[in-house]
């Protein structure tokens, strides 16, 4: 099975889940409700999935100023207001397909049910025609049961090919309808600014990833990007210009990634990557390579030089700690080169204190 196949089955699987149970619990199915449910049968928002089980222990009241509450503690913070439009963009999309395949669905059983009962006129004329055979044998009367099967026979044929022309041409809209979905499933995992992949997607590749080191015993390197004082770009030049920037640099780093990792907007300014079969020293490597790419590349703003530049954070996947753990040490190490000057690469072996404060 494909990739989007199986990122569709599992979608599905897990909207059989999230729906049912908001429906029996009388959770209104908005954009930002499903998508804490969505996230919470999924499984992979750890820290998400461990509260709403306590919540559900003490039979709690999941009403409007608690899913509020659940939303921008565990999905607002890391900016992904656009995560929930798009999840509203693949329900509708859910949506229609549903009620296209229904509307697809009904003139096929109906050109089916035709079919079934002329293939039972036909058999009742051959039946009728057999009997006449046995009671009267006579050249004319051959002739003209020949005449009626050729007809029925005629007939039949005609039948069989209008139906198969309609199943051709409702597999082709099914065909398209499938294409649809696999667009829209694409477009909710990609970032609509820089057309990288987004947070969620980072959040889904990042289990998977997780589950790879496990199964191969292996390692891989998780690096966290900032763009240093990108808040000075927008002040100084407005949004438009600082969202050009955060596209050119997407593609300067995407570029040194190729082959090695994928990037992903992980939130803001934030970008993170995931660097498959690299510990931290050659993540790290590799991490510095698109630090100096960024850094050599020439900022031009209405004809002024600007020099723009990332900081990174560097931690190793392993099973010790759990997603969180492995988040938060690449976070603290993204914080050391903030601090320690920015337009740095840090990794985790060089926290030699305790975790920095937030």
């Amino acid at each position: 099975m494909s990739a989007r196949k199986e990122n569709f089955a599992r979608s599905t699987q897990i909207a059989r889940a999230a729906i049912p149970f908001m429906s029996e619990r009388a959770i209104p199915i908005t954009p930002t409700n499903y998508l804490i449910w969505y996230e919470y049968y999924d499984g992979r928002k750890i820290e998400l999935k461990e509260e709403i089980d306590q919540l559900k222990a003490r039979n709690a009241l999941f009403d409007e100023d608690l899913h509020l509450d659940l939303y921008r503690r565990h999905f607002e913070r890391t900016g992904e207001e656009e995560l929930v439009d798009k999840m509203a963009g693949e329900m509708a999309v859910l949506d229609k397909v549903n009620n296209a395949a229904q509307r697809i669905l009904a003139p096929i059983t109906e050109d089916l049910a035709k079919l079934s009962a002329h293939n039972r006129n036909y058999a009742e004329k051959l039946s009728d025609l057999n009997r006449s055979i046995s009671d009267d044998d006579s050249a004319e009367n051959v002739r003209q049961i020949v005449r009626t099967l050729q007809a029925a026979t005629d007939e039949a044929v005609r039948e069989n090919r209008s139906v198969g022309d309609h199943l051709s041409t409702y597999r082709q809209s099914m065909d398209d309808l499938r294409q649809s979905l696999y667009k829209a499933m694409a477009d909710a995992r990609r970032d609509d600014l820089t057309g990288i992949a987004n947070r969620r997607a980072f959040n889904e590749d990042f289990a998977g990833e997780i589950e790879w080191v496990k199964r191969q015993g292996a390692v891989s390197g998780l690096v966290i990007f900032d763009i240093d004082k990108f808040k000075r770009i927008n002040d100084t030049y407005g949004h438009p210009v600082g969202d050009n920037a955060l596209v050119a640099i997407a593609t300067i780093v995407s570029h040194v990634l190729l082959g090695a990792g994928r990037l992903y907007r992980f939130g803001g300014e934030e970008f993170a990557a995931l660097i498959r079969g690299r510990g931290a020293e050659d993540a790290r490597k590799l991490a510095e390579s698109a630090r100096k790419a960024v850094e050599a590349n020439e900022f031009t703003i209405r004809g002024k030089v600007e020099a723009i530049t990332i900081s990174g954070g560097v931690a190793a996947i392993t099973l010790d700690g759990g997603p969180a753990n492995i988040l938060k040490r690449a976070d603290d190490a993204l914080y050391l080169a903030k601090s320690s000057g920015r337009n740095v690469i840090k990794t985790e072996g060089q926290l030699d204190s305790p975790p920095l404060p937030h």
